[in-house]
């Protein structure tokens, strides 16, 4: 909760002003730099700007776009939600509504927004299997549900990633050597020119 708090104040601060982004990204990357010479790792510059474009591009964003940005959300929950039901039918848990299957869903969603493990990977779970045992379902079950939500939540998007990431590098080295190519010729025109002159 400390962690979640702490998360929750720093978002806030950032979004009230350009200028409260560049000190908490200054900030950051002050603590970043320190922590990371260590270990011998160059310093973090530039964390300010960086946190302060950031904000206007999803100030920005928001802005323009936030009915279609508040439906997809609510789709894309209430999908996750039915995936746990279906995951509570398929594994056989019994005794728990259908509110105490929401109120230990949205624990679960809560404890894996931390940021500590990447996609609040092990949080989740256990806030979800906790919750759904202390509202009465089998411990075996309860452990299989979580697991089979996790799977087919996280794995899916895991592979999809990968493979957009692969793409997306790939593109971009071919796009860089395209640009590289073409600032090449650029200088060697003037050069050609003036030799033949």
């Amino acid at each position: 909760m400390v962690v979640l708090l702490v998360l929750i104040g720093a978002a806030v601060f950032t979004f009230r002003s350009d200028e409260q982004a560049r000190r908490l990204g200054a900030l950051c990357g002050r603590i970043a730099t320190r922590a990371l010479a260590v270990i011998g790792r160059p310093p973090r510059v530039g964390w300010g700007e960086e946190l302060a474009d950031m904000r206007a591009e999803t100030v920005g964003v928001v802005a323009g776009h936030w009915p279609f940005l508040s439906v997809a959300t609510l789709a894309n929950q209430l999908t996750l939600f039915g995936v746990m039901l279906a995951c509570l039918h398929a594994t056989g848990v019994s005794g728990v509504s259908f509110f105490e299957a929401l109120a230990a869903w949205s624990l679960g969603r809560l404890v894996g927004s931390i940021a500590i493990t990447p996609g609040g990977l092990g949080l989740q779970e256990l806030g979800l299997t906790g919750a759904l045992a202390g509202f009465g379902g089998g411990a075996d079950a309860v452990v299989a549900t979580a697991l089979l939500y996790r799977v087919l939540t996280f794995v899916p998007t895991v592979v999809v990633g990968s493979a957009c990431a692969l793409v997306w590098r790939r593109d971009e080295r071919s796009r860089r050597s395209v640009l590289d190519g073409v600032n090449e010729a650029d200088v060697g025109e003037p050069v050609q020119g003036q030799l033949h002159g």
